[in-house]
């Protein structure tokens, strides 16, 4: 059986994922906004909140993560 703690430590892992993906995929939008000869707006503001939203859950994440890892033998 899986306790509480265990749980916990399973969903900042997931954070860390999916804010890296996350900033993956904002980094792709923002170049395929700004590459273009005529610059997209809309890409390039979705690619910049993608970028900063999953920098910020992947730092938060792995913080979280460090922070209730356990320290010791298992």
């Amino acid at each position: 059986m899986v306790d509480h703690r265990e749980r916990l430590l399973n969903i900042w892992g997931w954070l860390v994922v999916l804010g890296a993906v996350g900033a993956a995929v904002g980094f792709i939008l923002y170049g395929m906004g700004t590459s273009t000869l005529l610059p997209d707006d809309q890409l390039i503001s979705t690619g910049r909140y993608l970028m900063i939203g999953g920098l910020i859950a992947l730092v938060v994440g792995f913080v979280a993560y460090k922070a209730t890892e356990r320290s010791g033998p298992a």
